[in-house]
């Protein structure tokens, strides 16, 4: 069954004239469809490119999950195949998981796991599914989901080597001279399994989280290669919206912060054989844990997370402007700085006090070992998972993270209004958050709107032409050759017939998509230096509130028929709410008596009605800084 198919190349255009604060310079971003046969229906994957190839594992094979904890995560539309898709040949050839280690046959069939792949190597950590029921481990105490229908977050880090996965891929097929046709062949299980490592822990039991690798200088005196394992939760049970303690209930456990570990060679010797007392020296890779990284704050998964570049600076003298190179502890004079790099942790749910995502963004570093959150800045687009990547400039020290589609509270409606929407839709919003060298935010809704069923349950695997920043998956802006180059693909996602149907139960309310999209940038014609910074036109800005001064958030208590709304002041002061119906008629205006404080503060209004949905228009003024936004309440 194949996606949504287009016969135009869609174009996105990006070029700069934002308030006069960014040079000149234009680019645009062309989305294509690619047409490949028997391409699988399938979404929340993991995702690896080899040699121009894409190696796609787990996942699901159905849509949005469904409420009901009978058919949430239902075993019949786990993935159980490896596929190999080649985008420039069309094709696609998948090995099945059946006769792999039971271990590898829960984890392969999972979910949302964390991934991440550094040349050959591709990194698999937990994701949640239906065990294997030979995987008899899974189904001892202390844990009490010993039922074997029972779902599980999985305790496995799995190291994949794709260049032995690749070549078993080559050797399932062979010509038949007489027929001139494609036969299959059986594969050796042992052949198979050598592509495969795995490692048992609890604290590899995290889905919905994202997975990187840093060379940490800090607190080690020689760079050390250490993998970060950042957000996500565990959930053991079947999933119940009504809550653990409802139905067959569960047991669920967010991570707040980054676990961290090494993969290090040891020596072992063993006896060749028992009656022999020679012995021989082998090396296996054991897993180095070291001490996580905890923020109270960090309560995420379901999360967007990206490398964030920057130039390493540092002064020499008073007053002084040379650059030196800061590498471990040896200081070097350089007319260039070098590029640090940090994990920037975006958006991602649920907050602690109400099913909606948070919009602060996180800052992992490296060298300090530290989450700090960056201050004055709230996402409100492209809030949960989706599709993403990311351009940095080195001569300007200037980012840009893309985000295709997804889900997120806050959109622009036809009519071009920011609109906040409790029940958190899926959206079509393809938008770019812009990093200045200074640190500055912007957010803005990009003129386009993605063909239905990308973005949601979307992976973008980059090109294997495409140049990247060393060391990282950023793609190096000021490296891009021609008039278009192709920056990567987005691999699959799920459709639904309307935005919120998670809170219906229809069949056909949602299902996984069978396609796959070139993205390719295009270098404007009227301005030829990609290292110039990039600003926005016909793009729809989105607003802070005069950079964060103030921020608010609605959910709804359908038990008690209140709309709460979530207010953030920057400072204390006086501030004023006015709402206004469809009509655009004032139905409240209220100014709180003394101002508010500085941080958050909550409150409630009967807002809310079963029968029917309200839309309403939010004011809120506060220090001379107006903010306006749309808000529907759904019944």
């Amino acid at each position: 069954m194949g996606g949504l198919r287009f016969s135009v190349l869609i174009v996105l255009f990006i070029s700069m004239w934002t308030n006069g604060l960014l040079a000149q310079n234009a680019f645009s971003l062309g989305i294509q469809p690619l047409k490949i046969p028997n391409m699988p229906q399938l979404h929340s994957f993991a995702a690896a490119q080899y040699q121009g190839k894409w190696y796609l594992f787990g996942g699901r094979r159905d849509g949005l999950h469904r409420r009901q904890p009978f058919r949430a995560f239902d075993s019949a539309h786990a993935n159980r195949y490896i596929y190999c898709v080649d985008p420039e040949s069309q094709t696609v050839d998948s090995l099945s998981i059946q006769n792999l280690n039971p271990s590898l046959q829960s984890q392969l069939a999972s979910t949302n796991m964390l991934f991440h792949q550094e040349d050959n190597l591709l990194y698999l950590v937990g994701g949640y599914g239906l065990p294997c029921r030979k995987d008899i481990s899974l189904f001892s105490p202390p844990s009490r989901f010993t039922d074997p229908e029972a779902h599980r977050t999985f305790p496995y880090l799995t190291k994949v080597d794709l260049a032995k996965l690749s070549s078993e891929f080559a050797k399932q097929t062979e010509p038949n001279s007489r027929k001139n046709q494609i036969k299959k062949k059986q594969l050796p299980l042992a052949t198979l399994l050598s592509a495969f490592e795995q490692w048992t822990d609890p604290q590899f039991a995290l889905t919905g989280g994202a997975m990187f690798n840093q060379i940490d200088y800090y607190p080690h005196k020689q760079p050390v290669i250490t993998f970060y394992l950042v957000g996500g939760h565990r959930f053991d049970g079947l999933y119940n919206p009504m809550g653990p303690q409802n139905g067959p209930g569960f047991e669920q456990e967010y991570h707040h912060g980054v676990r961290r570990f090494q993969l290090t060679n040891v020596t072992v010797k063993s006896h060749k054989k028992r009656k022999s007392r020679k012995k021989s020296t082998q090396t296996k890779e054991i897993v180095i844990w070291h001490s996580p990284l905890i923020d109270s704050q960090f309560r995420r998964r379901d999360v967007n997370v990206m490398e964030s570049l920057h130039h390493r600076l540092a002064q020499v003298g008073s007053g002084s402007a040379d650059q030196i190179l800061i590498d471990g502890d040896n200081i070097a004079a350089s007319p260039f700085p070098p590029v640090q790099k940090d994990l920037l942790v975006f958006s991602g749910v649920f907050q602690e006090r109400a099913n909606i995502p948070y919009t602060n963004l996180l800052e992992i570093n490296a060298d300090s070992s530290t989450i700090k959150p960056i201050n004055r800045f709230n996402q409100l687009l492209n809030q949960y998972h989706s599709a993403h990547t990311s351009l940095y400039s080195y001569k300007v020290d200037a980012q840009f993270f893309l985000f295709f589609g997804g889900i997120a509270q806050y959109f622009f409606n036809d009519s071009g209004l920011l609109t906040q929407d409790p029940d958190v839709p899926v959206v079509s919003t393809v938008s770019l958050i812009e990093r200045t060298a200074a640190n500055e935010y912007s957010e803005y809704a990009l003129p386009i709107h993605l063909p239905k069923g990308v973005g949601a349950g979307t992976e973008f695997i980059p090109a294997n032409t495409v140049p990247r920043m060393e060391g990282t998956d950023v793609i190096d802006l000021e490296s891009l050759q021609g008039d278009s180059q192709l920056f990567g693909y987005l691999v699959g996602g799920f459709s639904t017939t309307a935005p919120n149907v998670f809170f219906d139960n229809d069949a056909d309310e949602s299902k996984a998509e069978s396609h796959a999209y070139a993205v390719y940038w295009k270098r404007n014609s009227e301005f030829r230096d990609p290292a110039q910074k990039l600003a926005l036109k016909e793009a729809k800005v989105v607003t802070q509130g005069n950079n964060g001064q103030i921020h608010f958030q609605a959910f709804t208590n359908t038990e008690n028929g209140k709309v709460y709304f979530m207010i953030h002041m920057e400072q204390e002061g006086p501030c004023t709410l006015t709402l206004r119906d469809e009509s655009n008629k004032t139905i409240l205006r209220h100014e709180f008596p003394g101002g508010l404080p500085k941080g958050e503060s909550v409150f409630a209004l009967p807002l809310y009605d079963p029968n029917r949905a309200k839309t309403y228009q939010v004011v809120l003024e506060a220090g001379g800084v107006v903010l306006q936004e749309q808000l529907i309440i759904n019944p």
